[in-house]
């Protein structure tokens, strides 16, 4: 009788493994494809992540971008770890193969993690669980920050902050509200932000992003930047330290002396004032003897037009010749005369 009950108790528990076990093989064989996490001894599960891509969808960081990923916000509408107070950071994935087609970039030193949580991890569920949060991290840099071609391990979380602040803070400012994740995601849209995939199990949005070559980094040390994932070359593409300063450029020679300026010609003798004749000065103007007659000190119309105060027989009488004629000098000449023999 107690042999009989002995093996029906066995017949149980053998059927009941069974059915343990083939329920957990239906589970692991659903499609899912851990992208980020999954068990870590000694921990139970960290925050995972269903394949969001399909293979032909896969990130492309463009003909000349090296590095291009995800920074991936949690909405804190999500269950488990994925339910926050408030939105929350997840992390910065390059999305290498066969995700897509970044490149692995190590770090350019390893000075080892930060000793506390980074400030944009330590929220208030890391405060409640400070050794898981601190596995996490751990995880999220072995994970992707190992490949994000960063200065260094707090640079790498550097960055994720700082990358991270104005989605969270939207995100913030509607999450108070009710919304849902996709509404949530919206906002970011309407914000200027490129949302490249959105985890509606987990209330996640991922945002695009690619990086650059640090300045004076050599290529090792590079700089996120979020930007939609067809402007990866226009944002990130052959771009490397910038380029030293051009030499300036020598002063130009002086310019060669101006020759002097020929001398100015004589000027004419200035007319005397008003209506009288000075010598050495030029008189009224004329045309005949008559229209001097009667001015002070002049005699005479010389034969340049203008009164003058020297009598005729001072300036163009030879012997018993007297000139009469005048002589017309022309419109450019000062000087012009005669030569009597």
């Amino acid at each position: 009788m107690w042999a009989g009950r002995s093996l029906a108790v066995t017949v149980l528990l053998a059927a009941a493994a069974l059915v343990v076990k083939v329920s957990l093989s239906s589970k692991s064989s659903s499609g899912a494809v851990a992208v980020d996490g999954g068990s870590h001894p000694g921990r139970g599960s960290l925050r995972s992540l269903p394949s969001l891509r399909k293979p032909y969808a896969k990130m492309s960081c463009g003909k000349s971008t090296k590095l291009c990923g995800l920074l991936v916000v949690e909405s804190g509408l999500g269950s488990g770890y994925y339910k926050h107070s408030k939105p929350s950071v997840h992390g910065l994935w390059p999305q290498v193969p066969p995700y897509g087609n970044s490149a692995c970039v190590a770090p350019a030193t390893q000075g080892g993690l930060p000793s506390g949580l980074p400030d944009c991890y330590n929220n208030a569920e890391a405060k409640a669980d400070p050794a898981h949060e601190k596995e996490f991290i751990e995880h999220e840099w072995d994970k992707h920050g190992s490949c994000a071609g960063a200065g260094s391990e707090t640079d790498y979380f550097d960055q994720v902050c700082s990358l991270s602040k104005k989605p969270e803070d939207i995100m913030s400012a509607h999450f108070e509200k009710g919304s849902t994740i996709d509404e949530l995601a919206d906002d970011l849209r309407q914000s200027g932000f490129a949302i490249s995939d959105v985890d509606k199990e987990n209330g996640q949005v991922m945002l695009s992003a690619c990086a650059v070559p640090a300045s004076g980094s050599n290529g090792n040390g590079y700089v996120w930047k979020l930007a939609p994932e067809e402007k990866f070359d226009e944002v990130c593409g052959n771009a490397g330290p910038s380029p030293a300063p051009s030499p300036p450029m020598p002063p130009a020679p002086p310019d060669p002396p101006s020759p002097p300026a020929p001398p100015s010609p004589p000027s004419p003798p200035a007319p005397s004032p008003g209506g009288q004749c000075v010598k050495g000065r030029r008189g009224p103007a004329c045309s005949q003897d008559s229209e001097c007659g009667g001015l002070e000190g002049c005699v005479r119309c010389a034969h340049d037009g203008y009164c003058t105060s020297q009598p005729l027989s001072e300036h163009a009488t030879h012997g018993s010749i007297k000139l009469s004629s005048k002589m017309n000098c022309g419109k450019s000449t000062n000087l012009c005369g005669l030569l009597v023999v």
